[in-house]
């Protein structure tokens, strides 16, 4: 399997993300789990790679996205 690594502007995203979720539903833990699922997404995509989510070369060659929970 592939190893996952975050870039540095990809950990804030995920601090941030975490911290909306938090103050927005006054609960740790759905942040956290949300945050979580997107880890999981990430690590999926990983082991399976050019084969999920939809080609975004206008963004990066060989990039690759997918909607998590909306």
């Amino acid at each position: 399997m592939r190893r996952v690594v975050y870039l540095r502007g990809a950990r804030r995203e995920l601090s941030a993300i975490l911290v909306y979720l938090t103050r927005a539903s006054g609960d740790a833990m759905i942040g956290r789990a949300f945050v979580q699922g997107l880890r999981s997404q990430c690590r999926h995509l990983a082991s399976l790679p050019g084969l999920m989510g939809r080609p975004r070369p206008e963004l990066a060659a060989g990039l690759r996205s997918f909607v998590h929970r909306g």
